[in-house]
């Protein structure tokens, strides 16, 4: 049985980003009880909303943590993909090798403002024989879980290589 672990892009700047936006929303809050000009206070009221949102996305994002996909292909050529969460398997999804036609890295689906900002994000898409419709191999409840370039490539190779295996078999 072969194995192969990845983790999802992430950055470890969440932690910093949440507490800075949280300290600012309260210190930028607090500072509307010494402004009286109407127009300014309207104007710090809506940055510390900014922050305060900032902060709670930070929070969602902490909450969910990192994902991590462990890739294994067992002895009847199927392809499992199993999505871990702080040590819980959240997800599992399995793919007959024998069905797939070919593999690529691909870049991720324009599905927000994020993907416009950052393009380096990559994803590996699976299509199946007598199909022309691409699958994204790493998705869960919807999302497609963003990678970098070099463990997109690691996916690629690793089920191109199992492919290969079975075709020799």
């Amino acid at each position: 049985m072969s194995e192969l672990k990845i983790e999802e892009k992430y950055s470890a700047r969440w932690p910093l980003i949440t507490a800075v936006s949280m300290v600012l929303a309260i210190a930028i809050f607090g500072s509307l009880f010494f402004i009286e000009n109407t127009l300014l206070a309207g104007y710090v009221r809506l940055g510390a909303f900014a922050f305060f949102a900032l902060g709670v996305i930070g929070l969602f994002k902490l909450q969910d943590g990192k994902v991590s996909l462990i890739f294994s292909v067992d002895e009847d050529h199927f392809l499992t993909v199993s999505y871990i969460v702080k040590n819980e398997m959240k997800h599992s999804e399995s793919w007959d090798l024998q069905q797939l036609a070919t593999v690529k890295v691909d870049e991720m689906p324009n599905r927000s403002f994020y993907n416009d900002i950052v393009t380096s994000d990559r994803c590996v898409a699976i299509r199946n024989q007598n199909e022309s419709d691409w699958t994204y191999l790493h998705k869960i409840h919807g999302r497609v879980i963003p990678l970098k370039k070099r463990s997109a490539v690691k996916i690629k190779t690793f089920v191109e290589k199992e492919m290969a295996r079975i075709l020799t078999e």
